[in-house]
């Protein structure tokens, strides 16, 4: 279990309020707005975070899990998602959930950098019925010196990403 989520919780927290003072209030008129839908609570993403999914995890704990994406830009794509929020995206996330979030991409991603010599990332969330998404989830792509992007983003098995996995598995246990 990630230890300063607590830290990170409270930093985003604090941002919230970043910015406001006893003096001037703040109106949030902007904290319901969301876009359009409903969480399905059985979309893909919710299925891998109850283990009704198959995914080549790579960290999980009570509130977040961490996992291979199964159509990679890269080696080394992963996801990280919730297992307690209901968001459909940023705008919906709660700051703590958020804060999680972000401290267990933290941790994967150095493991990845010692696993998969990776150099750095680049780090996304798709919003909106646009982007196609039913809840919302970071995508941690590794990146390497000289080593595009596959756009084409080929199906990949659990199987085929279960090695790359065992490898970063095994530096996040020495941390």
């Amino acid at each position: 279990m990630i230890k300063n989520w607590k830290l990170f919780a409270a930093i985003a927290i604090a941002a919230t309020a970043q910015g406001t003072s006893a003096k001037t209030p703040v109106k949030h008129t902007a904290t319901s707005v969301s876009l359009p839908g409903k969480y399905d609570p059985n979309n893909d993403y919710a299925r891998a975070a109850r283990g009704e999914l198959k995914v080549a995890k790579l960290y999980q704990d009570k509130f977040v899990i961490a996992y291979m994406a199964h159509t990679p830009f890269t080696e080394g794509h992963f996801l990280v998602v919730s297992k307690t929020s209901r968001a459909r995206d940023f705008l919906e996330v709660e700051p703590v959930v958020l804060a999680q979030m972000w401290a267990v991409a933290q941790k994967v991603a150095k493991a990845e950098m010692v696993a998969l010599g990776a150099d750095g990332f680049i780090i996304r969330s798709n919003a909106g019925s646009v982007a196609a998404t039913a809840q919302f989830h970071l995508h941690v792509v590794t990146q390497k010196t000289g080593v595009a992007m596959n756009e084409a983003r080929p199906e990949t098995s659990v199987d085929d990403l279960e090695p790359i996995a065992a490898k970063v598995r095994a530096v996040i246990a020495q941390q």
